[in-house]
């Protein structure tokens, strides 16, 4: 009879590895499908917003040489690994956003598979080691709700919030190391095999600073995971390592606040008015995160200027939150570690470190891991003992919602339109959206609506000189060039030391034929910012409309090598020696434009000119 127990006790204990196994295999594919399922849409929508800025119109990063000087990679601020990720997809795909899209997801993808391995990491140290199964449920929908969370959507169909995106694999892989790491020095109670992962956990460090800055939290997670999780063979916390990082910690902190060299992105908003500020958006954020409705690409929150009663309810709630994670810390570590995952990944841009933009979705793309592992421990915790399978139930439901509403969102970026058309909605008081729409409608030639939303832009906030910038370009682009030199000096007037509006100024007057005006203007330019080439190119087309071709020459002549213009500085220096029917001299010049840029018709066409002057009628011909 015992042997028949015995023999039956071992059937089930195969039966429930094999079932285990099949877990381990199945989750990750579902969560893979999720994904799938969530963005399959997306990957013909356009480039959006900062997409243009940052890698749509060429500059010296979207050159793949640029990234062989290692001076480039070292400077990590600069994020040149996300970076160099878009100018790859530029070098091989061109503009085509579907092959953007592709990797975007694929990173999104591996995050939440990230997401699952490193629940299963953290869950051995408050849960059975041989309840694998229930273990891998709670993992699995962690991650699943991480994938599926609607709130993800900036950072994932908004292309280049790949630097976001990017940066949490890497932060997510440098816990999971660090965290295996620990495991192993402490359950082999040396250094030595620990000491790969302790290697592994710096460089993913690295690459995920090299991708965007925000990861300089990580060394806080470290600690975190430290406090939460790894105890010494008394069952205790290694206070000490804890105490002593922590004091180095807060005082490198007070060292660099007090030397000033803490980084801002723009002097406009004050480190304290930011701080207020940031309760209000970090509220915010709970409410979309919870109910997740009412997502835009251009939140309209007000900067803080004093402490208000709304504030200060505001710092109530998530001073509760961090009390909730005290209280939790002895009886339920994981829910500290939860709490504290969201505050700290979330840290270096909601706390004290300007950014012109107070709130933005993006940002919670790595703190949205402690957010959906609070809720599926707390669903956990009070129905899997009494009712396991209400718990796999509630939690399927919120997916299932969670990723509805994200298809839905989804089509909202569809197109530019249809994005700011949204953001204008629902924030009616804000001038972006309408600018945005603006230059939507003016690429489009919708002159009279770019012209309306323009106007909207500026009834919204009448000391936003970019709504008079964009106004006078719809008016120069209808020929009304007086009423555009009229919008570009009220915007010279809220800005003065604005490059654009002077530059803008400059071409106007230029259109107007008042050439020593536009001379007077692009000279205004120069001495603000004496590298500006665009500048220096218009000046050499002013002195061309003047007749004095020795001077257009000259500045062409400084800018034939300067990346930023070359092909238009050598097409128009070698237009000038047409017009003086010297095509040997133009030869040169023109054949490097088809150089720089071979889909160029203009150069072909003045080439075939050249050549024809010389009498080189078949290449012509060609050309």
């Amino acid at each position: 009879m015992k042997n028949v127990k015995k023999n039956k006790t071992d059937v089930d204990s195969i039966q429930s590895s094999k079932y285990t196994t099949l877990l381990w295999l199945i989750f990750p594919i579902i969560i893979t499908i999720a994904v799938l399922i969530c963005y399959h849409g997306t990957y013909g929508y356009p480039f959006q917003f900062d997409d243009y800025v940052t890698f749509v119109n060429p500059n010296s990063y979207m050159d793949l040489h640029f990234y062989e000087d290692p001076g480039h990679w070292l400077n990590i601020i600069n994020r040149p690994l996300s970076k160099f990720s878009l100018a790859l997809n530029r070098q091989m795909n061109g503009l085509d956003p579907s092959y953007y899209h592709v990797f975007n997801i694929t990173i999104h993808i591996l995050n939440s598979l990230l997401a699952f391995f490193l629940t299963i990491q953290i869950t051995r140290f408050f849960m059975r080691k041989d309840d694998i199964e229930t273990r891998y449920w709670l993992s699995f929908f962690t991650a699943v709700l991480f994938a599926a969370h609607p709130i993800q959507i900036q950072a994932i169909t908004y292309i280049v919030q790949r630097m976001t995106s990017l940066a949490a694999f890497f932060y997510m892989l440098s816990v999971y190391f660090y965290g295996q790491a620990r495991i192993l020095h402490t359950e082999k109670d040396t250094f030595k095999p620990a000491i790969i992962f302790y290697g592994l956990a710096f460089l993913a460090m690295i690459l995920s600073f090299m991708s965007k800055p925000n990861a300089i939290s990580l060394p806080l997670m470290f600690l975190l995971y430290e406090i939460c999780f790894i105890r010494n063979r008394k069952n205790e916390p290694n206070w000490k390592f804890i105490i002593s990082c922590s004091c180095i910690f807060f005082i490198g902190f007070i060292i660099i606040l007090f030397a000033g060299k803490l980084s801002k992105e723009t002097d406009n908003i004050t480190r304290n008015d930011y701080f207020l500020t940031q309760f209000k958006v970090i509220i915010q954020y709970f409410r979309l995160l919870i109910i997740p409705v009412g997502l835009n690409i251009d939140h309209d929150i007000p900067v803080a200027h004093k402490l208000t009663l709304f504030i200060g309810s505001c710092m109530a709630l998530i001073s509760a939150m961090f009390l909730a994670a005290v209280v939790a810390f002895k009886k339920n570590p994981i829910l500290t570690f939860a709490i504290g995952w969201f505050f700290i990944a979330l840290s270096a841009q909601s706390s004290i470190i300007p950014i012109r933009d107070v709130i933005f979705e993006h940002r919670l793309y790595s703190s949205i891991f402690g957010f959906t592992l609070i809720i599926v421990f707390l669903v956990w915790q009070h129905t899997y003992v009494k009712y396991p399978q209400l718990f796999k139930v509630i939690l399927i439901l919120i997916t299932i919602i969670w990723g509805g509403l994200t298809i839905q969102r989804n089509k909202v970026w569809q197109t530019e339109e249809s994005l700011w058309l949204d953001a204008s909605a629902k924030s009616p008081a804000k001038s972006r959206p309408y600018r945005m729409l603006g230059d939507i409608y003016l690429k489009q030639d919708r002159l009279e609506e770019a012209y309306s939303e323009y106007q909207k832009g500026m009834q919204a906030d009448p000391l936003n000189f970019e709504s008079y910038v964009n106004r006078g370009a719809v008016l120069e682009k209808m020929q009304r060039f007086a009423e555009a030199q009229q919008s570009y000096l009220k915007a010279h007037q809220l800005a003065p030391k604005n490059t654009i509006v002077l530059y803008d100024l400059g071409h106007t007057a230029f259109k107007m034929n008042n050439y020593p005006l536009a001379l007077s203007y692009f000279n205004k330019v120069i001495a603000l910012q004496n590298d500006d080439s665009q500048a220096y190119l218009a000046m050499a087309s002013v002195y061309e409309a003047m007749g004095d071709i020795t001077r257009a020459r000259i500045i062409y002549q400084r800018l034939v090598n300067d990346p930023a213009v070359s092909g238009k500085a050598n097409l128009n220096l070698g237009i000038s020696y047409l017009l003086q029917e010297d095509g040997q001299s133009a030869l040169p010049y023109l054949n490097k434009v088809i150089r720089l840029d071979q889909a160029n018709p203009s150069a072909y066409y003045h080439v075939g000119s050249a050549y024809m002057m010389i009498g080189n009628m078949n290449l012509a011909r060609q050309n």
